[in-house]
C-alpha cells in the first residue's frame, strides 16, 4: 500500500466532507507525481455522539411540520420557528414531549418560549380551541 508523499503524512480532515478527503489525497497523491489520476473511495464511520445529527420533531398546528437539526441551547421558541411558527389556527399552549412525559407550556409566555429544547424532543402545537384567545402581547 502506498505511503503519503513525504511532508504530507498528516492532512487536517477535522470537519471535511467524505468527498473533501477523496479531493485532498488525490491533490497530494499528483503533487508528488506518484499518480496522474488518483481515484480514493473514503467512508467516514464513527461512533462519536458529536458526528451523529440529533433533531426535534415539531408538528401540528405549524407550518411546516419538520424535523428541526437541534443545536445545543435550543429553546421551544427556536424549535417551533425553525418549523416556520405557529399557525393561525394553532393553539397557545404547546405540548413537549420527552422521554414519554409530555408538559405543556404558553408559547405567548417569555418565560415559557426560553425552556431548553433537548435532542429527540416531540414539540405538537395543537389546534386552537373555540374559545381560546391569545394575548396581544407576551406575558411574563
Amino acid at each position: 500500500m502506498p505511503q503519503l508523499p513525504p511532508g504530507q503524512d498528516v492532512l487536517r480532515v477535522v470537519g471535511r466532507t467524505a468527498r473533501q478527503i477523496e479531493d485532498m489525497l488525490a491533490a497530494a497523491y499528483k503533487k508528488a507525481e506518484l499518480y496522474t489520476s488518483p481515484t480514493f473511495l473514503v467512508k467516514v464511520q464513527s461512533s462519536d455522539v458529536q458526528l451523529t445529527q440529533h433533531i426535534v420533531l415539531v408538528s401540528g398546528n405549524v407550518a411546516m411540520k419538520k424535523n428541526v437539526p437541534w443545536r445545543r441551547g435550543m429553546t421551544l421558541l427556536e424549535a417551533i420557528v425553525g418549523a416556520g411558527d405557529v399557525t393561525e389556527w394553532g393553539s397557545r399552549y404547546v405540548q413537549v414531549t420527552r422521554g414519554g412525559k409530555t408538559v405543556t407550556y404558553d408559547y405567548f409566555s417569555t418565560k415559557d418560549r426560553a425552556i431548553p429544547i433537548q435532542p429527540n424532543d416531540r414539540v405538537f402545537v395543537p389546534q386552537r380551541g373555540m374559545f381560546e384567545t391569545r394575548p396581544s402581547k407576551l406575558l411574563p
